[in-house]
């Protein structure tokens, strides 16, 4: 799946640093930069971080349940049945940025139920909540049950409880109200946080009537747990068999029912834009707390039922019987492949991406004829990327509003397709329609926020209307994700110069005309600025190098008429 996408992100001399996950995305870059360059690098960071979060998360078991447990059956019972979840599959070598995240979690879950115990100041919550929000931002699904602990069983936490029933419901009401109205201004003015969430209802952005409640969603959600947590209904069934009531009166697991409660609604909440199943790699975080919630139960002396050691038992092996041969397959490129196809054939509109990597695979292994196969089934599948790709073609023929009519019987098809809206944009800047070519150009990057050439676009529209702080806003954007492209500079350096910015202009100038790939104006402005300013020695080579490059030469003959200092 991503596992290519992500490598071939950080093999880049410059990779792209999601802020979402820049501890994780820091930490790599770290150690690729400790081995070497290229993909072998990369793959080696990722094996190393992965393997070494497994180890630091078995270490952090074995620490938990030596403080929780007083003998080393339990404590042998509660390790194994933490190591046969799903989530265990980010430490055998998995390619992705999640597996810090999984760690920290874990740390910050026993951390918590041990500050619950009494067993650990309240303090050491806040290093191991920003360890957690520092390697994903989804760590912020943790900060609830964090604040409940440090509230909990104060002088404040005291008065709060202590408040009158009237008091409590105006606070919560107000609470919500600020939440709702919050959500909503993020929701209907920025198509990134729009994107990023399952709709409540279907929309026009809606594929396939997947929307919050419908069944699939429902599928999709359960299936996710269930790959996580493969004993889930013995948890169930061992969960009824407490004293669930007496259970929640009791701090721990007041704790522990919150944070999951907290993930398991952003889970269920936000859209990975993948079918079955899912997100698994980073939703699977959340599947850390109900597991420890399980397992602690069965095996705390105040709420274990009397069979409590088959029943984990019984947990552990299931579980291992999923994730051992899960494990091992993915060794085996033919059941990997199939595997992959499974997944595609079970949710094809939301596999439409990843179903593009397969090709890039066997273009990589050297396998044309089958590169070629999985290129034809693809094409096959997917009307709305030929529809795509022909829009294209019109508009490299200045046939506009023909490729619009195309673009947007692809997004009939699939609307959530990104590249048509970026076309549609594209297509009406061409039509000198800035407006119109705006709104759809932020579809495209709510859609797809790590795409600097919508960026670069959206910034270009923006310089056309004469707003030219929005295009500033944009083009950052643009750079931030293709630092290295030679467009976004571009454009910033003319923006800066219609924002009477000199300084910014000097800057982003020079860093245009040190590319040896420098426009030929970018050589002769700057250089016409030195001259300006008498600066001969700092001219002459930008005049030299525009020369070569093939300056008009009545310009040149006059530079040297007028300019003998420059030695042209």
């Amino acid at each position: 799946g991503d596992g290519y996408t992500v490598l071939s992100l950080l093999s880049d001399p410059e990779p792209l640093v999601k802020t979402r996950e820049i501890g994780a995305a820091m930490l790599h870059i770290w150690v690729k930069n400790l081995i070497g360059e290229g993909k072998p690098a990369a793959l080696a960071s990722f094996r190393i971080i992965s393997i070494g979060s497994g180890s630091l998360f078995i270490i952090a078991l074995a620490w938990a349940a030596r403080k929780l447990f007083d003998n080393n059956r339990d404590r042998l019972l509660f390790i194994s049945g933490m190591v046969s979840c799903g989530f265990m599959y980010h430490f055998f070598g998995y390619v992705e940025n999640y597996s810090l995240f999984i760690l920290t979690t874990l740390i910050y879950s026993v951390v918590g139920l041990m500050v619950a115990l009494g067993r650990a100041p309240r303090w050491i919550l806040l290093p191991v909540l920003g360890l957690a929000i520092l390697s994903h931002i989804f760590g912020v699904t943790l900060i609830p049950s964090a604040l409940y602990l440090l509230i909990s069983g104060t002088s404040f936490g005291s008065r709060v409880a202590a408040l009158s029933k009237g008091i409590k419901l105006i606070a919560g009401g107000v609470a919500v109200a600020v939440t709702v109205a919050v959500f909503l201004h993020f929701y209907f003015n920025y198509y990134m946080f729009r994107f990023s969430l399952v709709p409540l209802i279907p929309d026009r952005f809606t594929v396939e009537g997947y929307h919050l409640f419908s069944a699939s969603h429902l599928a999709d959600f359960g299936n996710l747990l269930l790959l996580m947590i493969p004993g889930l209904p013995l948890m169930l069934v061992a969960t009824i068999m407490q004293p669930v009531h007496g259970m929640f009166r009791l701090r721990e697991y007041r704790f522990l029912a919150l944070l999951i409660v907290s993930c398991w609604a952003a889970l269920f909440i936000f859209d990975p834009k993948l079918g079955m199943a899912r997100d698994w790699d980073l939703f699977s975080f959340g599947s850390v707390p109900p597991a420890l919630f399980v397992f602690y139960s069965l095996l705390d002396r105040k709420t274990r039922p009397r069979s409590y050691i088959p029943i984990i038992g019984m947990i552990s092996l299931l579980g291992l019987l999923v994730l051992l041969p899960r494990a091992v397959s993915q060794t085996d490129p033919d059941r990997s492949i199939q595997w992959f196809n499974n997944y595609a054939a079970l949710d094809k509109l939301k596999n439409m991406y990843g179903r593009t990597l397969l090709k890039k695979y066997y273009d990589q292994h050297g396998d044309s004829a089958a590169a070629e196969e999985a290129y034809r089934e693809y094409v096959a599948d997917y009307p709305q990327f030929v529809l795509n790709r022909d829009g294209i073609a019109l508009r490299q023929e200045g046939k506009y509003t023909e490729a619009i009519a195309k673009f947007r019987e692809a997004v009939g098809l699939h609307p959530t397709f990104v590249a048509p809206y970026a076309n549609i944009g594209m297509c009406f800047g061409n039509l000198r329609q800035p407006d119109s070519a705006i709104a759809y150009l932020e579809i495209a990057a709510g859609m797809n926020p790590y795409n600097w050439r919508v960026w670069n676009s959206l910034s270009t529209m923006w310089f056309a209307k004469g707003d030219y702080d929005r295009a500033f806003e944009t083009i950052l954007k643009a750079r931030r994700y293709a630092p290295t492209e030679l467009e976004p500079l571009v454009g910033l350096v003319q923006i800066h110069k219609k924002r009477n910015d000199l300084d910014g202009w000097l800057g982003a100038i020079n860093e245009l005309t040190a590319r040896d790939d420098a426009p030929l104006i970018s050589l002769t402005e700057l250089g016409q600025y030195h001259l300006n300013h008498r600066r001969y020695e700092l001219a002459a080579p930008l005049f030299k190098r525009a020369v070569e490059r093939g300056l008009d030469t009545q310009y040149v003959a006059r530079l040297r008429q007028d300019y003998p200092q420059l030695g042209l």
